[in-house]
């Protein structure tokens, strides 16, 4: 294969490594990687750089650290340039329309999900107290007093429907951490295609069976079996572990990174936003011709993948394919092999962020990077908790009285609104990165604290003005997630993005289920109260994460003192080594 690929990637680096005779090695040993933050790349020109020969050498004169202060801000890591270059501007075309296909197909069972068990269970009610989704207030509530009557009746409808929907969200996400495990380690060996036609497969098998279930008016606890489907392919958060996987594999770390992983957020959000929209306007008329469309995108996606996409995993279009046409008898052992060593990538993959002994074995520098990990790790969880929690106990917070906004208006607001903050969310990236030279992690700050705005003035609403105000201060809450995704994307090795971005997903599936659960039943037990005590609750949580990114952001500031120091020493020897050889 050509090496035009590693001379572009390696154009910036190159000058600053020539004539350079630097020793380094792996401080995670068996993964030839560096953990350390800074990823030594080969020069062409500079064929007397041994890797793995001895102990590892300080950071290059000219290597910088990832998310640092600028200049030092833009990170190096291991080199991708054995992907052509036809083939990454292929993936980056094809990518985007997979992810849309995709998103637009698994909304349309998630919106439905809702208002079409609220309806079922409405009907075992007195109609004319409470009708349906679309109407869920009786005349009498809009009184000063109210209906007791009326205001019980739509409490008890709101606590069965909460439980359902907690039972139905429980039997997707927690089934499915072991399929997201296991699916990133194995993208890292087969191929980056197996990532999205799992995932793909199992959203397509859950809709045949929504389709079926409203079709034929079946009992809701059929819909479980929708929900197990889905979870086998690892629903939603498999597809973003090979999304953000592919997206490592055609760019290079830094702003191109981040700005790609931002913008591959932002699409992924907005398809599944412009679907929210459509499906709450359709569903007045009926749930299943929405779930029929949903079906021909996940064809659609399907067909992009298998047919259109080039695999960008290199090391996996050279190998890990070529094994299903082996005999049988080798064909077994290489598979018990794939499976063993997938399982290390798991355990690998945990080892990133926790390992006492990897810790121990490293050097100081290492120890600063295991505890920037640890801090992302800890506010992607925090963040996490809050943002796949809320969804749900805010739907039925605005269906509730005194707002009691009908399903198709609460689907649309969020639709919009999360169509409309990621407008807002990218040119404000285009703004900071590119004007203020903003690092991602001061990005991530902002976004913190507008998490914490909206979740604290949704916790007082108490009409739709003071919604749409809360919507407002809430514009950047998304930009938390894809800045900490290019951060950690910085402080791992390229061979190990699948398996990182697979913890990750892991982690949202984990949280998911964990958090929404404590949040339902937070939401079931204030619900006569202070409906919007658990806002409140989430704006805590956001304070915290706001603790931790400040001690993050302080030790990113320390560290560029350090990387200036490395640097001068670097010089200073390699200065000594030419006063010598003259």
């Amino acid at each position: 294969m050509s090496h035009h690929g590693v001379e572009d990637a390696n154009s910036e680096t190159r000058p600053l490594l020539d004539g350079l005779n630097v020793n380094t090695q792996s401080s995670f040993h068996g993964s030839g990687a560096v953990l350390s933050g800074y990823w030594p790349t080969p020069s062409p020109r500079s064929p007397h750089i041994a890797f793995g020969s001895g102990t590892m050498a300080p950071p290059l004169v000219g290597l910088r650290p990832g998310n640092a202060d600028p200049p030092a801000e833009r990170e190096t890591d291991q080199d991708r340039g054995f992907v052509g270059t036809s083939a990454r501007k292929r993936a980056k075309f094809t990518l985007p329309f997979i992810i849309i296909s995709y998103f637009m197909g698994y909304m349309p069972s998630m919106v439905i999900m809702n208002p079409y068990i609220y309806d079922r269970i409405a009907e075992e009610y007195n109609h004319r107290i409470n009708t349906s989704s679309q109407v869920p207030c009786g005349k009498d509530m809009n009184n000063v007093t109210g209906n007791a009557t009326a205001k019980g009746i739509q409490e008890a409808i709101e606590r069965r429907v909460s439980t359902l929907e907690l039972y139905l969200s429980l039997t997707t996400y927690l089934s499915a951490i072991l399929p997201i495990l296991f699916l990133g380690p194995f993208t890292d060996k087969l191929g980056r295609k197996a990532g999205f036609l799992l995932p793909m497969s199992a959203t397509l098998g859950k809709q045949v069976v929504y389709i079926i279930v409203i079709m034929r008016e079946l009992p809701l606890p059929l819909l479980y079996l929708a929900h197990g489907i889905e979870a086998l392919g690892g629903s939603f958060a498999a597809i973003l572990s090979a999304m953000f996987s592919v997206t490592s594999d055609v760019t290079q770390p830094g702003n191109e990174r981040s700005g790609w992983i931002a913008v591959m957020e932002a699409l992924q959000t907005l398809a599944a936003s412009l679907g929210q929209v459509i499906v709450a306007q359709w569903m007045r008329f009926g749930y299943l011709h929405p779930l029929i469309y949903a079906l021909a995108f996940c064809c659609l996606g399907l067909f992009l993948t298998i047919f259109v996409l080039p695999e960008t995993n290199a090391s996996a279009s050279r190998n890990g394919l070529n094994d299903l046409t082996t005999p049988s008898d080798v064909n077994q052992g290489r598979c018990f092999g794939l499976v063993s060593t997938c399982w290390k990538t798991v355990r690998t993959s945990f080892a990133l962020y926790g390992s006492k002994s990897m810790a121990q074995a490293s050097s100081g520098n290492n120890l600063r990077i295991l505890s920037k990990r640890r801090l992302c790790l800890a506010i992607f969880i925090l963040t996490v908790a809050v943002n796949f929690s809320r969804p749900g106990v805010e739907t039925l917070f605005q269906l509730k009285y005194p707002l009691c906004w009908p399903a198709t208006k609460v689907y649309t607001f969020s639709g919009l609104r999360i169509f409309l903050s990621w407008v807002v969310i990218l040119c404000a990236l285009a703004l900071m990165q590119k004007l203020f030279k903003m690092a991602d992690r001061h990005i991530c700050t902002v976004g913190i604290i507008s998490s914490i705005l909206t979740n604290a003035a949704l916790s007082l609403s108490v009409n739709s003005v003071m919604v749409y105000e809360a919507a407002v201060v809430g514009v950047m809450t998304r930009s938390i997630i894809p800045m900490l995704r290019s951060i950690l994307s910085s402080l791992v090795p390229q061979d190990h993005q699948g398996a990182m971005y697979s913890s990750l997903s892991c982690v949202e599936s984990f949280g998911a289920s964990v958090f929404s659960t404590i949040s339902n039943r937070i939401y079931y037990v204030t619900l006569s109260s202070w409906a919007g005590l658990i806002f409140m609750i989430f704006a805590c949580i956001m304070i915290l994460a706001l603790i931790l990114i400040i001690i993050l952001n302080v030790l990113f500031v320390k560290e560029t003192p350090r990387c200036q120091e490395d640097q001068r020493q670097s010089g200073n020897i390699q200065a000594d080594r030419e006063d010598q050889s003259a």
